[in-house]
């Protein structure tokens, strides 16, 4: 408003709750907006209270810096000033300010003046320009003088400011940041003014500092980035990622290594991952990885015996030495017909039996009970995509009879594993709607808030190809988004082998995309957002039921 803009310039420009983070990292304007004015003061009161805590706990908060992104209606108020239009996707063009405008560096220190004023200061500022999107040139003068400008708009306001720094775009590549780039970027501040945070540590190809001389003298943090929307799965290569830290610890030209940390975008799920990188903060070397998973069951239930011993040599041999996701459950896929059969694995389907041997010792342990659901959820939804390829060929067969079979048997796994994710709840639909609308001061922000917590975790920003970027494999998922995709396609495909109406994918396809946004629209009623059952008692069940034929196999 300083410079001239009104409450109506910035309505299109400040994305949804739900996306905040890329419209600050300026990825898009506007996407799942406006942004009501309750939730502006409700988050700055929220933010006050959380700095409060940090910083009573001895935690450096590091706080939003200027990147230069601004509002299209400054531009358009301003058309003498030089710009960029950055491209992310297949967003609208996002503005950012040239670092020749003298009133680049003016807004980058008014800004830390506001926000010094609400927030206070420890003096760190989160700045990251092009995450995923390409600067204008190739230029090493201009690439260096634009990271100057930005620091020198820091420094003014706060002359102890420190730049916080992520390195995804640099690491990543995008055809564009080559050695000689990346280090004219990083040269443009003095070395003990930035801090760079190396993001995908657990993968080698994504590992930058071996690539950029250890970060060009910057203090630089090793993180491990591991899980993107916070998805429900269990993964993670835990040797590559033990051999990646020591390199990082040990190597030659690893520069200015001065932390570890987590980057990731959801902590809800793989346990696993997180305890060895939180534990290695403390650590003076890298325990033998063998010791260390020991260790981490004995701190996981209190004690361990032979049962959870088995249990868990399947579960990280099978589970913890392969990086990125590489078991989805086929159940959450846009459906369609399957051609490649799919089965749990030996070492899986162990896991489970030996965990489910150790119930009666174990049963009233939550960590235990979070596990039994948390793998039994991964099982079956493995054998939920082998009952999908049986019903793709009996459809081919044109076998009515075992059709009918094999889509009730399809129906019944899907009920019993909401039940099962039901009784705890990090799997509940209910509690992410529901937390969704506690902030709502009116009906038409209540609304918004669902729309985007719906959004987010299925639709995410309408783009093909990242659809199914943060789906959720949870309670309420399956009864009211999953299954009725799943029977819309099973009708189509029994019609066919009827006689009545020829299938095609296409066209299904075409409809199903015009039912997800109809979901995503509707109010869910009935919304359950407190655990039900106990899940012990629904795993034994579901273990006595499945297990022999899944024993049966391997």
């Amino acid at each position: 408003k300083k410079y001239g803009l009104s409450e109506e310039d910035l309505t299109n420009f400040f994305t949804g709750p739900v996306y905040n983070a890329f419209g600050r990292m300026g990825c898009s304007d506007g996407y799942g907006g406006p942004l009501p004015q309750s939730w502006i003061d409700n988050e700055c009161n929220l933010q006050k209270k959380i700095l409060e805590r940090e910083r009573a706990l001895g935690m450096t908060p590091v706080l939003q810096g200027f990147t230069g992104h601004v509002p299209p209606a400054f531009i358009d108020k301003n058309p003498g000033l030089k710009s960029m239009k950055l491209t992310w996707m297949k967003f609208s063009d996002t503005y950012m300010l040239d670092w020749e405008e003298p009133v680049f560096t003016d807004i980058g220190k008014e800004f830390i003046h506001e926000l010094t004023k609400e927030y206070g200061t420890d003096h760190l500022y989160a700045i990251d320009q092009f995450i995923e999107m390409r600067p204008y040139g190739k230029d090493t003068s201009y690439l260096k003088n634009m990271s100057r400008a930005i620091y020198e708009g820091m420094e003014a306001a706060d002359p102890e400011g420190i730049w916080v720094l992520q390195t995804w775009p640099f690491a990543i590549g995008l055809e564009f940041w080559d050695s000689v780039l990346t280090k004219a970027y990083f040269e443009g501040v003095p070395d003990d003014r930035l801090i760079a945070l190396e993001l995908h540590g657990e993968q080698w190809k994504f590992t930058g500092w071996n690539r950029f001389d250890g970060w060009y003298g910057k203090p630089w943090i090793w993180c491990i980035l591991s899980n993107f929307g916070d998805r429900v799965n269990m993964f993670g290569d835990l040797p590559q990622m033990a051999s990646n830290l020591q390199k990082a610890r040990t190597g030659p030209g690893n520069g200015n290594l001065s932390g570890l940390g987590l980057i990731n975008e959801g902590l809800d799920y793989n346990p696993v991952m997180y305890e060895y990188v939180t534990d290695m903060i403390w650590e003076e070397e890298l325990p033998d990885l063998d010791a260390w998973k020991e260790r981490f069951l004995r701190s996981r239930y209190g004690r361990i015996n032979e049962n959870i011993t088995i249990a868990w040599k399947n579960i990280f041999e099978y589970y913890y030495t392969k990086a990125r996701i590489f078991e989805k459950n086929p159940i959450n896929n846009r459906p369609q017909t399957v051609e490649s059969d799919i089965w749990p694995s030996e070492a899986s389907v162990r896991g489970i039996q030996y965990l489910m041997n150790a119930s009666e010792e174990l049963q009233d342990i939550d960590a235990y009970r979070f596990d039994v659901v948390n793998l039994l959820r991964q099982v079956m939804g493995q054998y939920g995509g082998h009952l999908l390829y049986e019903i793709t060929t009996s459809y081919k067969d044109k076998d009515l009879q075992r059709f009918d079979a094999l889509v009730d048997s399809f129906r019944c796994l899907s009920d019993e594993i909401e039940g099962l994710l039901a009784t705890r709840e990090e799997f509940l639909l209910g509690k992410w709607i529901s937390d969704s609308r506690e902030r709502a001061t009116t009906a038409a922000e209540e609304q918004l808030y669902e729309w985007g917590a719906k959004e987010i975790i299925t639709c995410a920003w309408h783009l093909p190809k990242v659809y199914g970027y943060a789906l959720k494999d949870w309670a309420g998922m399956y009864s009211s988004y999953y299954l009725p995709r799943w029977i819309k396609l099973f009708e189509a495909m029994r019609s066919d082998m009827s006689g009545e109406t020829k299938f095609d994918q296409d066209d299904f396809t075409e409809k199903i995309l015009i039912w997800e946004d109809q979901w995503v629209d509707l109010r869910e009623e009935n919304v359950i957002s407190v655990p039900q059952g106990n899940p012990v008692v629904l795993a034994g069940a579901m273990w006595k039921k499945y297990g022999p034929a899944l024993l049966h196999v391997q």
